[in-house]
């Protein structure tokens, strides 16, 4: 599957939670940030993740679970991002497939726990940023994973 039969495919069902039995977050099937799939560039050697903070202010994410990672192509809210390998990145892009081919629970429970776990271990916090006449959040990392 191409690129743009692969978001063709992922902009009909990302949003079926209800349909399918299964929810990332924020009511997708595909774990995603925004308010409706934006287009990503799978031809890509490998892929940069935002990620909704644990301590986010964001009430469908606020399950006590940690971090959300999801699929980010416009980054109004200035989440930070974690990067996918080449070797992730494949894994994860063979496994959208079969999730949206198969569009069973454990095909996409399969491919959410892989985007998942590119930010396990590591933790941000918001840190108000100050400019001008205005004040922004800023997400800092506090803690890596161990190894990194």
């Amino acid at each position: 599957m191409n690129s743009d039969e692969l978001n063709e495919v992922i902009g009909e069902v990302c949003d079926e939670s209800d349909e399918h039995d299964f929810e990332a977050f924020g009511g997708k099937v595909i774990p995603y940030i925004g308010w409706f799939w934006r287009e990503v560039d799978f031809d890509e050697e490998d892929y940069s993740f935002g990620v909704i903070p644990a301590d986010a202010e964001f009430i469908d994410c606020q399950d006590g679970l940690g971090n959300k990672v999801g699929f980010m192509e416009n980054n109004k809210w200035g989440y930070p991002y974690v990067q996918a390998n080449k070797e992730q990145w494949k894994e994860i892009k063979k496994l959208l497939v079969v999730a949206v081919t198969e569009k069973t629970v454990e095909a996409f429970d399969a491919l959410n726990k892989k985007i998942q776990s590119l930010a396990e271990g590591l933790e941000w916090k918001s840190e108000m940023i100050k400019e001008k006449d205005f004040s922004y959040p800023e997400w800092v990392l506090q803690k890596e994973r161990k190894g990194d």
